[in-house]
């Protein structure tokens, strides 16, 4: 315990410097996820069967609502709990600040950002359909992880290039090889190659950052 006044540490999404379009995120996804919890089961089951991402031999395509692609997005804005979104919602609060930061905070940047976001969750989601349709089962996955997955690479980017950007993924890429092997015994409802993938398509955070430092007055 220090004698530090408690009033000089602002919650840090209260904070002035942090970055809006994270914040912005955050509440979107938690309003969508919110609203999923408390609809109807009918209604809930309608959000799953437009945004989830399904294996898409276990269902008719008529029932996808929005396609068979906009899944590969829209899964981030739904979860499996209370739970589960507290967890991602938290790691997107400690993780998207340093890299929508150094994306910057023009209309540009907060751009690039979202687009960042949403093609880890693409790569994840790509990825995770993959293994389902290998698997030759049900399947079905929802969560930011997949997206949120992409940042950590791009933060050891920051840090130190490619050397840091390994260092920052390999541990949560062991993790999920981990729940891959376990779940050949034992089934479990965490979506580790959406994990996998979303962390692959974060090493193109490179590529983002090129772009937000190049344009007219840069």
């Amino acid at each position: 315990m220090t004698g530090d006044n408690p009033k000089a540490r602002p919650i840090p999404v209260l904070n002035p410097h942090f970055p809006k379009v994270v914040l912005f995120l955050g509440l979107v996804i938690t309003a969508t996820s919110l609203l999923q919890f408390l609809v109807p089961e009918n209604i809930e089951f309608e959000m799953m069967m437009s945004a989830a991402l399904i294996h898409i031999n276990d269902y008719h395509q008529d029932s996808r609502r929005l396609g068979k692609y906009l899944p590969y997005i829209l899964h981030v804005f739904l979860h499996g709990g209370v739970i589960h979104l507290v967890l991602n919602m938290w790691a997107l609060m400690v993780f998207g600040p340093p890299v929508a930061r150094a994306l910057g905070g023009s209309l540009r940047g907060r751009s690039l950002f979202l687009i960042f976001f949403f093609v880890c969750a693409i790569g994840g989601g790509i990825f995770q359909m993959v293994v389902f349709v290998w698997q030759n089962e049900y399947g079905a996955a929802i969560g930011a992880s997949s997206a949120l997955s992409g940042l950590l690479p791009a933060m050891g980017w920051l840090e130190g290039r490619w050397r840091a950007a390994l260092r920052m993924a390999l541990p949560w890429l062991l993790i999920n090889i981990g729940l891959a092997v376990a779940e050949l015994v034992i089934a479990f409802p965490i979506a580790w190659a959406a994990h996998i993938g979303g962390l692959a398509a974060g090493f193109m955070f490179p590529v983002f950052l090129a772009l937000s430092r190049t344009g007219p007055g840069r």
